[in-house]
């Protein structure tokens, strides 16, 4: 069997997890993890796969080396070079570097294809739009797609049957770092008491931990306390998604659309409503609208705190419709027939020549 480590500059996300068990029949899996982030803690994954020191690392020969993360590449750069000369290379591209000012985002440019050109082999995208972005290397997309295990859990989540006397609920998941997105729909909440707002999920970022209870704390002031948002933290991905998934109407997933990665980007709340049939708010003006279009399982929404009151007579109009929305014309099939072309092709690119 062959060798693959997946090398990470953070714990492993639940898309790093699904590949590791879409390649652990034929491969050998192992594991560098970073101690850079916490928001997965992955403590099951020590005794199903062979965790690597950097000491190790460096004598690594015949292995394909997954590379998760930008900074990774800057950091670990001389152990990552010396390896290529025995190693394969292949660099995950989850998100592209471009999301400030214009100089900035050149000079960024510049150094993550610069970066890219040393450093890797081969690359996986995460989105198809990232790729006239980077410099020529051989590509394979394979995006954000829960594992198996997960994606039996969304297909057996039922519907949830609105009434009319009912409070919907809207759920954003994940790691909290849009806060101008989350400001838009905490003041929602402030403003429409038949709506309930849950957020799964922390700061990812140490210098931002508790903003979001400071930003709910000062549209209160502003606007009125409904009492109908509902911080509730961390959670674990495996055992809880599908019961957080089921609570919720609707799943809020709009980025910040300023950003060209945000842009560009395709989460994996894309599939994740996809296969649970959860309506999905997203950003409009970006790619993830226009995929949300195309499986008719969702809506663009405007981004920018200054557009709120548009925001509002948006949103307020899906939530009049979502009564009516019909998840029949949902493309679950679609997405299934996707996933399958890209997981068959994955260890192929991987290791093949």
């Amino acid at each position: 069997m062959k060798n693959i480590l997946f090398f990470s500059e953070v714990k492993l996300s639940p898309a790093l997890i699904a590949k590791c068990t879409l390649l652990e029949k034929n491969m050998n899996i192992y594991v560098y993890e970073g101690n850079k982030g916490d928001f997965y803690q992955n403590k099951e994954l020590q005794d199903r796969y062979k965790y690597l020191t950097l000491d190790e690392i460096k004598r690594l020969k015949d292995f394909t080396v997954y590379v998760y993360g930008i900074r990774i590449l800057i950091e670990k750069f001389f152990l990552l070079y010396s390896l290529k000369r025995k190693n394969r290379i292949v660099l995950e591209v989850a998100d592209l570097p471009l999301r400030y000012g214009k100089i900035k985002n050149f000079l960024y440019y510049i150094i993550f294809n610069f970066l890219i050109f040393i450093l890797s082999d081969r690359i996986v995208l995460t989105s198809e739009y990232f790729k006239k972005y980077l410099v020529k290397k051989p590509v394979y997309v394979f995006e954000n797609l829960p594992s198996e295990e997960s994606i039996k859990k969304f297909l057996s989540i039922k519907s949830n049957v609105l009434e009319k006397s009912d409070k919907i609920n809207i759920g954003y998941i994940g790691g909290l770092r849009y806060f101008e997105q989350l400001t838009l729909l905490i003041r929602y909440a402030c403003n429409h008491k038949d709506v309930n707002i849950h957020l799964y999920g922390e700061e990812i970022n140490e210098k931002t931990k508790g903003k979001t209870k400071q930003i709910l704390k000062e549209e209160i002031q502003k606007y009125g306390d409904n009492n109908n948002v509902f911080q509730h933290g961390r959670f674990n991905y495996e055992r809880e998604i599908k019961n957080i998934y089921e609570s919720l109407n609707l799943i809020y997933s709009v980025y910040d659309e300023k950003q060209l990665n945000v842009r560009l980007a395709l989460p994996n709340k894309l599939y994740e409503s996809i296969l649970s049939k959860k309506i999905i708010l997203v950003a409009e003006n970006t790619k993830l609208c226009k995929e949300v279009e195309e499986y008719n399982i969702g809506y663009g929404l405007p981004s920018n705190l200054s557009d709120y009151e548009r925001f509002e007579k948006k949103l307020s109009n899906i939530l009049e419709d979502v009564y009516f929305f019909d998840y029949s014309k949902i493309k679950v099939q679609k997405i299934l027939d996707k996933i399958k072309i890209q997981k068959d092709g994955l260890e192929n690119f991987l290791v093949g020549e």
